[in-house]
């Protein structure tokens, strides 16, 4: 489904558990994920702004070499 196996998901998911990002509720044999604060949302929102601006300033130094 995503490119990684179960064992390499589980593994991200226990180190975020373990670290406080995550939170989890179990109902029946599923269980659930959230992240554990909004500003873990804002902050993931902040870095992907400031990574798309660098490669579009990327692309604008490529674009001025041609």
């Amino acid at each position: 489904m995503i490119g990684i196996s179960k064992s390499t998901l589980a593994r991200h998911l226990s180190i975020m558990l373990t670290n406080g990002i995550l939170t989890q509720r179990k109902e029946g044999v599923n269980v659930y994920y959230n992240i554990s604060s909004d500003k873990i949302t804002t902050a993931c929102g902040l870095i992907k702004e400031v990574l798309i601006e660098r490669l579009k300033s990327n692309i604008d130094i490529v674009n001025n070499i041609s």
